[in-house]
C-alpha cells in the first residue's frame, strides 16, 4: 500500500529538505518538534483546512510524495515526545564524550536516568516501541555519523539525518503519516530526496553525505 503526502513549494527556489543537521552546535541543530528528515506535508488537500489555504493562497506549487511504509500517527501517541527526549538525551551523551568514550554503558546510563521521558516503560505508539537495543544502536550510529560529520567535513558539503530517522528506519519506516494533524511541524514527513534539492538552505552537494543507517530511497 502506498502513502501520499502533498509538500508544497515556491517556484522562486529549491524545494527544501527539512530538518537536516548541517555543521554547527548540536544542541542548536536540534528542533523541537521532532518529526525527523524529509519533505514535509499535508495528507488531505482539502481547502476547507485553513493550513492549506495558507500554502495555497502564498502561490505555492504542490508536489505529492508516496510512502510505502510509514510510521502513522493516529490519535493519542507519544512520539513527538519520544523523538524531543531522544534529541535531549543524545545532547547530553554528546556532551559526557567531551570526558569519557562512547560506548554502551554510557548510552544505556542515559537511558536510564533521563527524567522527563521513560524509554522502558513507555509506549511510542500502540504499535511502535522500539527495543533497548534498537535505542542504543541508532544512538550510536548518530552520533558517529555526527563525529564523522564534523571531523572530515572541512568544507560543510554533507549533511546528517535528525536522530529520529535512525530509529524509524532500523524499524523498516520510511515516513510519518499523521492522520491526527495536517498542518507543518506536525504533519506527515517522506524520507526521501536527491542531490537537486537544498537542506535547510545549504547547497546542493549530496554527493559524498554521510549515509541514513537503513532503507533510503531516491526520487526518480
Amino acid at each position: 500500500m502506498e502513502y501520499k503526502i502533498t509538500n508544497y513549494f515556491n517556484d522562486k527556489y529549491c524545494r527544501t529538505m527539512a530538518e537536516v543537521i548541517p555543521h554547527g552546535k548540536l544542541k542548536e541543530q536540534m528542533t523541537n518538534h521532532g518529526l525527523g528528515s524529509g519533505f514535509y506535508g499535508f495528507i488531505d488537500v482539502n481547502p476547507e483546512k485553513e493550513s492549506i489555504k495558507l500554502y495555497n493562497s502564498n502561490g505555492n506549487t504542490p508536489k505529492e510524495f508516496l510512502i510505502q511504509n510509514p510510521l502513522i500517527l493516529e490519535g493519542d501517541h507519544n512520539f513527538y515526545m519520544f523523538s524531543t527526549s531522544l534529541n535531549s538525551i543524545i545532547t547530553d551523551i554528546y556532551k559526557a564524550m567531551s570526558t569519557v568514550p562512547l560506548s554502551e554503558h554510557l548510552i544505556l546510563s542515559h537511558l536510564n536516568t533521563f527524567k522527563y521521558y521513560s524509554f522502558e516503560e513507555e509506549s511510542v505508539t500502540d504499535t511502535f516501541k522500539p527495543s533497548k537495543e534498537i535505542l542504543i544502536s541508532s544512538i550510536k550510529n548518530f552520533l558517529l555519523d555526527y563525529e564523522k560529520l564534523m571531523k572530515t567535513d572541512k568544507d560543510e558539503e554533507n549533511y546528517v539525518f535528525m536522530p529520529i530517522n535512525y530509529i524509524l528506519a532500523s524499524c523498516g519506516f520510511d515516513g510519518v503519516y499523521n492522520i491526527s494533524g495536517d498542518y507543518a511541524s506536525r504533519g506527515s514527513v517522506c524520507y526521501k530526496f536527491d542531490g537537486t534539492y537544498k537542506a535547510r538552505g545549504y547547497l546542493p552537494m549530496f554527493k559524498h553525505r554521510i549515509p541514513m543507517k537503513g532503507r533510503l530511497i531516491y526520487l526518480d
